[in-house]
């Protein structure tokens, strides 16, 4: 099994955060949250490779940096998420290929063993026939998906992409799985995944993205602003009551 990892321009990511973090710093949280996918998916024996699509210098050195595969959206011809992943598994199909995991950088509480139990889940069937997916936490977004290369499926990243990929596999004659994952289902795209990951982040997870947050200052920024809107609720009920 090879892993395709497509990014966006790091300049581009995590808008929706705007309104806590510089752009800067989400720059800087986007790329410590891609080491630590890459990091779990170098070092597990069920994935053969990596392949990273990108379109700036920040996700080619990332690719380097944990030996993987890299090619430019501009080499590929294409522009956007859905139109990468699509090259990027028929380059893969070139390559004799035949199953692919999709996965995003915004997934740094991915563990080595959900990583295992996707690819258990997906090989206990006929690979040649099933598309896995391990969705999101309200199960609307697609955050990991395995394939074959070959399936003549279309891909609809974006909003609830979930519905739409189980549509997409249903037309291409393909059989739909779903898993929920905990770490998986954790893409981090709002204030409120933020103060959820700060929450739960162990020694095991999330490393780059908690040590980036910490050195930062960003972590003690965001603690404080919670501890100050919890005081902030506190008088207003006390106020009332």
């Amino acid at each position: 099994m090879w892993a395709l990892l497509p990014l966006k321009r790091f300049s581009e990511a995590k808008q929706r955060l705007s309104g806590v973090l510089a752009p800067g710093e989400r720059r800087g949280l986007f790329r410590a949250m891609v080491s630590d996918v890459l990091t779990v998916l170098q070092s597990h024996q069920g994935i053969k490779g990596v392949f990273v699509v990108g379109q700036d210098f920040a996700a080619r050195d990332l690719a380097s940096r944990f030996d993987a595969d890299f090619l430019s959206e501009s080499s590929l011809a294409v522009v956007g998420l859905n139109e990468a992943v699509y090259a990027g598994i028929r380059t893969l199909a070139l390559r004799g290929i035949k199953q692919v995991m999709v996965l995003h950088g915004d997934l740094p509480l991915i563990t080595h063993a959900e990583v295992s139990e996707l690819l258990d889940t997906h090989c206990q069937e006929g690979q040649s026939s099933v598309v896995t997916i391990a969705p999101d936490k309200l199960a609307l977004g697609t955050n990991c998906l395995i394939c074959p290369t070959d399936a003549d499926m279309t891909f609809f990243y974006g909003s609830n992409s979930f519905a739409a990929h189980s549509n997409s596999a249903f037309r291409a004659g393909l059989q739909l799985q779903a898993i929920s994952l905990p770490g998986a289902s954790r893409d981090i795209d709002t204030p409120e995944d933020l103060q959820a990951l700060l929450r739960i982040a162990g020694d095991d997870r999330a490393v780059n993205t908690m040590h980036y947050l910490h050195a930062a200052g960003i972590a003690a920024r965001l603690r404080g602003s919670s501890a100050a809107v919890t005081q902030d609720l506190d008088e207003q009920y006390y106020r009332v009551s």
